[in-house]
């Protein structure tokens, strides 16, 4: 052990040095040990560093005895910041471009909305990393692994006990499987000890093929399987054939072709048409309603062109060798209604429910409601903890008329007829005065403000501890909600969106100031900070005069950008928060002689698995 003192070090600067080496390489109570725990891990120092230098003639010892109740509630509280902002401020935006583009909601799960789940382990590992380059690494790979041992292990296991079984459908399988594989990969590529180029570009290459094949089973999903639940209902609904008889001979009939003139029409677009699933009379000439460019890619691939599944008449007789390409069409069928997570009895009321209890076990599947996009966050989420009123859940019909992907769309749909509020939406301004505009804007607030402090104190499913730690984080939640709009359903207070779009400079000036030392408020002589919120107050002013009220939908054009520039807010604060959980960690790590590697395998991945614990939990319970 090297122990250096005043006279050989190079002027008390130990910024080379990882900060777990601290009691290894400096002597106790010594000017060293300040100084090391000052500069060490590349100038960062350690969180409360003060305690290594006798501040106020206390050593070490007393110091972490007077300090550990708060650093304590701090760690929890940072975990709990850290989840709430991916989930309240983060994830919302995300949530709504899914639903405003009309994503399949499997598709949106592995794309959209898994950035928005796993944005808190994102950052809390590229936050190790950045503390300290050298062995930071250790503790990324230990979070890594241990959230996904937990979430692998405990929360899968607790929402099977919850939900009382789930079935292994095809989807699960699959999943799995890409999980094993991807696992396999990984530790080749962490046994040669060296991750490169190839590596990245293997582990981009994974995660984009797991993509594409969860894609092309939802659209295998809507343009075949959805269509073969409308024939077996349209034929169960008007009692021909003699009942489940007929319904299996349909079955064999679009097995070996298609709809039999069943006149089934699917449309599917992605990212800026309309999404509609409809089901087309058999007296409607629509024979244009089959030839969407979708549907035409899927005759082409999955069809030839006398027996398509999505073409009127598809039960026409089959070519020379169509009964070879039967067998290969009912075995494709077989494999791509598996991978897209539905079995054979899709659409049937469950024939077992005396001896399953699981999920859905209670539940009639059609195909009206079969590809509903479930919403999870907001007043009228599924995550909501706080059951919904029925004169919310009134309010919430009519407010969004239909369901299902087309509702998602309505909004793009129906045109503006101002700058801020569809047609037929009141906007607050338009024929009220400036002044009045303002404070009713005011009103908004201070209600969203009691609303808040009202599901705190009333909702009964708030233990003490939660109450106690909520009014902790009072003060972050309101700086949150003053600088990060969210337009989104559910969230949106034309007010709180108004104030936030004048503080979010603010905040972003601050952020660039603490975590990457710029100083954007007066950097080269030029104010960019000052003139950006003056900018932001102007349009937050307009915003006031001009935006609907709560109860009505805020313009796709405008809420967009909004919720863009409110996604960008929400990801400096995760950046921020698992910046500071990450300095407390190692601070921890080092004064009980912990490796960084143990902490992120445990603590930290617990930490940021709680939040897909309680969602999980919430929606098998539901």
């Amino acid at each position: 052990i090297i122990l250096y003192d005043n006279d050989n070090d190079n002027n008390n600067n130990y910024s080379q040095y990882t900060c777990d080496d601290i009691f290894e390489l400096t002597e106790p109570n010594s000017a060293n040990r300040c100084s090391f725990a000052k500069t060490c891990n590349s100038n960062q120092g350690l969180f409360a560093a003060f305690v290594f230098c006798n501040t106020w003639n206390l050593n070490l010892t007393t110091w972490c005895s007077i300090l550990c109740p708060f650093l304590t509630i701090w760690l929890v509280l940072l975990f709990r910041m850290l989840g709430s902002t991916a989930e309240d401020f983060f994830s919302p935006s995300l949530e709504m471009f899914s639903m405003k583009m009309g994503l399949p909601p499997r598709f949106a799960g592995v794309t959209l909305l898994a950035l928005g789940n796993g944005a808190a382990d994102v950052s809390a590992t590229v936050s190790a990393i950045a503390l300290n380059p050298q062995e930071g690494y250790q503790m990324s790979l230990g979070a890594l692994t241990g959230a996904g041992m937990f979430v692998g292990t405990v929360v899968a296991g607790i929402v099977i006990v919850i939900a009382d079984g789930v079935k292994c459908r095809g989807a699960l399988v699959r999943d799995l499987v890409m999980f094993i594989l991807t696992l396999v990969v990984v530790w080749s590529f962490f046994d040669k000890g060296e991750i490169g180029k190839s590596a990245i570009w293997t582990f981009f290459a994974l995660y984009l093929s797991f993509v594409i094949v969860v894609l092309i089973a939802d659209i295998y999903h809507r343009a075949v399987v959805l269509p073969r639940i409308r024939k077996e209902e349209s034929v169960r609904s008007a009692g021909l054939g003699g009942g489940m008889g007929a319904i299996q001979e349909g079955n064999d009939e679009l097995d070996a072709g298609g709809v039999a003139n069943g006149n089934v029409g699917v449309g599917v677009g992605v990212g800026g048409s309309e999404v509609e699933l409809a089901t087309a009379s058999t007296s409607s000439s629509g024979q244009d309603a089959f030839h969407t460019p979708l549907n035409s890619r899927l005759e082409e691939n999955f069809t030839d062109e006398q027996s398509s599944p999505l073409r009127p008449g598809g039960a026409a007789a089959l070519p020379v060798g169509g009964k070879t390409k039967g067998k290969m069409r009912r075995g494709l069928d077989k494999f791509m209604v598996a991978m897209s997570n539905y079995g054979p009895d899709e659409g049937r009321t469950n024939a077992n429910q005396s001896t399953y209890n699981g999920w859905g076990s209670e539940l009639e599947v059609t195909s009206n409601d079969q590809d509903h996009y479930l919403k999870l966050r907001g007043k009228t989420g599924a995550l909501r903890n706080k059951p919904s009123t029925e004169e919310e859940v009134v309010e919430e019909e009519q407010g969004m008329p239909g369901f299902g992907p087309a509702a998602s769309y309505r909004a793009l749909m129906e045109g503006v007829d101002t700058m801020c509020t569809n047609e037929g939406s009141s906007a607050s301004g338009l024929g009220t005065p400036w002044g009045v505009a303002t404070v009713t804007a005011r009103d908004e607030v201070r209600e969203h403000f009691d609303e808040y402090l009202n599901e705190i104190w009333e909702n009964d499913e708030n233990s003490a501890l939660d109450k106690f730690f909520l009014m902790v984080e009072l003060p972050f939640t309101t700086l949150r909600k003053l600088s990060i709009p969210i337009p989104c359903d559910d969230y949106y207070c034309r007010g709180l969106v108004a104030l936030s779009l004048t503080l979010s400079p603010v905040w972003f000036g601050v952020y660039c100031l603490i975590e990457r030392h710029v100083n954007l408020f007066f950097l080269g002589g030029f104010p960019y900070i000052e003139i950006i919120t003056c900018a932001g107050a102007i349009v937050g002013f307009f915003f006031v005069k001009f935006a609907p009220l709560e109860d009505h939908d805020l313009a796709l054009k405008v809420s967009v950008p909004i919720a863009f520039l409110g996604f960008i807010i929400a990801a400096t604060w995760i950046d921020t928060i698992a910046d500071q959980l990450v300095k407390l960690l190692t601070f921890v790590g080092v004064i009980f002689r912990i490796p960084g590697s143990i902490m992120g395998l445990t603590i930290l991945a617990w930490g940021n698995s709680m939040g897909d614990l309680s969602a999980n939990m919430t929606m098998a319970k539901k």
